[in-house]
């Protein structure tokens, strides 16, 4: 996997997760297609958001709407996942819908963060 820091850059610099929301640090922020290049996605900043290791990792090849599929599966066989919570798997979800309804990742992020602060 490249490096976050080589290539062509994301369309903004956020240090969230574009799939759980989470924080990401310079370790563990990765640069993930949302369509897959093995699937045809290209190499854009429009095809690209930040996303933490995990969620890049069990996305895979997938996407937007297979990953949103497979997280409302994970979230029913909850017992086959007990290290991981199962508010990830819905938050993960939920945006994945967000990524299907919007053209850009740009929109989702800022939609995040406004999220995140009104929670503070």
């Amino acid at each position: 996997m490249k490096k976050f820091s080589q290539g062509y850059k994301l369309p903004i610099d956020i240090n969230v997760c574009l799939y759980c929301n989470e924080p990401v640090d310079a370790y563990s922020r990765t640069k993930d297609h949302m369509i897959p290049e093995s699937r045809g996605g290209i190499k854009s900043n429009d095809n690209t958001a930040p996303a933490c290791r995990k969620c890049n990792m069990l996305k895979a090849d997938m996407t937007p709407e297979e990953f949103k599929k497979f997280m409302e599966r994970a979230i029913t066989l909850e017992y086959h996942f007990t290290k991981i919570k199962t508010g990830y798997f819905k938050k993960v979800a939920s945006n994945c819908k967000r990524i299907i309804e919007n053209s850009t990742p740009r929109e989702i992020i800022i939609k995040n963060k406004g999220d995140a602060e009104s929670n503070q």
